[in-house]
C-alpha cells in the first residue's frame, strides 16, 4: 500500500488530504496527475476544499483510496 498527501496550502493547518493505492506512482506522474485534475476543476468544484475535490476525483476514476 502506498500513500500520498495533497497540501492545500503551507498557511492553512491541518487542511491535508490523504490517500492510498495499491500500486505505486511515481512521484513525476502523481504531480501531473494532480495538476490536470486541479486545472480541470478549481473553477467548478463544490466541495469544501479544492484538495478535496480532488481527491475525490483520484478515488473515482483512478484507484486512490481518499482516507
Amino acid at each position: 500500500m502506498y500513500f500520498y498527501e495533497l497540501h492545500e496550502g503551507d498557511d492553512d493547518l491541518y487542511s491535508d488530504v490523504i490517500l492510498a493505492r495499491e500500486e505505486e506512482v511515481p512521484p513525476e506522474d502523481f504531480f501531473e496527475l494532480v495538476q490536470s485534475i486541479r486545472h480541470r476543476v478549481q473553477d467548478t468544484f463544490e466541495e469544501g476544499t479544492l484538495i478535496e475535490a480532488i481527491a475525490l476525483e483520484l478515488e473515482r476514476d483512478h484507484g486512490f483510496i481518499y482516507v
